[in-house]
């Protein structure tokens, strides 16, 4: 699905727009895999930036051109790409330098890894990141919205996160009354599987294909920066993504190196939100650690659902 068909664009202005535009949202991981593209291969955009405290992403102007109502979406020339990794590699066919895709068949491969554990991060972000307060109120406007979108809005086929899946996504939190620590313990257990593979590959190599940068290290290299903010102790579970983390960090522009409006989320969580859950015995090391002793004292290495 690298380019929706013109048809199904009920916003249709877009479709006479030229140049490179972006809508994205502050603090969102896909948004910043895309917008750190961008900065490598040196492309200036029009940015359209979306308040998701606000629901700007489900409204009837956005949802015309994305009808998932998820950010990035990007507009270049009248073409219409709505999932970021397809974004990536609609980037990577048009802005040539520097090469960011060696092994199309072995980047694909290690993006479909890093998709499958997308709505994980999410789990944890709503739990560990957002206040309580902030996740209420995006799970129950974005379920009223989308079932107002239900009456005139048909999903796109393809990859990613469909409209099923946010549905689900956002139900489950209303119905739990937020994110149960069940989710967290299986989020927690799926990204370490998913992650050791490519924790294993940067054990031996600077790089997850060949010898230089490409999209999959990009991508992961995004996810690694959220789980830091989500407080995921990353340099003990994953001293070699940790290493790879900063070596690429140490190399981006300037203008790259920290995301968009992070400041007052992290402001929040450095100041008041970690230091109660840290009292509470309630931060997202507490969790884990809490996981490895379980598995310890039932001497299995597989995944518990449950805090005992």
């Amino acid at each position: 699905m690298p380019v929706l068909d013109p048809d199904g664009v009920v916003t249709k202005e877009v479709l006479q727009w030229k140049g490179f535009h972006l809508f994205y949202a502050d603090f969102s991981v896909c948004s910043r895999k895309v917008m750190l593209v961008c900065a490598l291969k040196g492309i200036n955009f029009t940015p359209h930036k979306l308040e998701l405290s606000r629901s700007e992403n489900r409204s009837p102007y956005y949802v015309g051109i994305n009808p998932r109502g998820l950010v990035p979406c990007l507009v270049h020339d009248g073409n219409v790409v709505i999932e970021s990794n397809d974004i990536l590699y609609y980037i990577e066919e048009r802005y040539k330098e520097p090469v960011l895709l060696k092994d199309e068949e072995l980047v694909t491969k290690l993006l479909q890894v890093q998709d499958s554990y997308h709505m994980d991060i999410r789990t944890i972000t709503m739990r560990f990141v957002l206040p309580i307060c902030v996740t209420s109120y995006l799970a129950r406007s974005t379920i009223e919205k989308m079932n107002e979108e239900d009456k005139h809005v048909v999903d796109v086929a393809g990859g990613g996160q469909g409209r099923k899946v946010q549905r689900d996504f956002y139900q489950s939190m209303l119905d739990n009354n937020g994110i149960p620590d069940e989710s967290v313990v299986a989020s927690v257990n799926n990204l370490l599987t998913a992650l050791k593979p490519i924790e294993d590959t940067y054990g031996h190599n600077d790089f997850l294909v060949g010898d230089s940068l490409t999209l999959a290290d990009v991508a992961f290299w995004c996810d690694i920066e959220r789980l830091f903010h989500c407080g995921f102790p990353v340099e003990e579970k994953f001293p070699n993504l940790f290493r790879a983390f900063h070596r690429l960090l140490d190399t981006l522009p300037p203008s790259a190196k920290h995301q968009p409006g992070r400041g007052p989320l992290l402001t929040y969580n450095r100041f008041i939100a970690w230091p109660i859950r840290f009292l509470l015995g309630t931060n997202l090391v507490d969790y884990i650690k809490h996981m490895d002793e379980q598995k310890h004292k039932h001497g299995s290495t597989h995944a518990y659902s449950t805090f005992d």
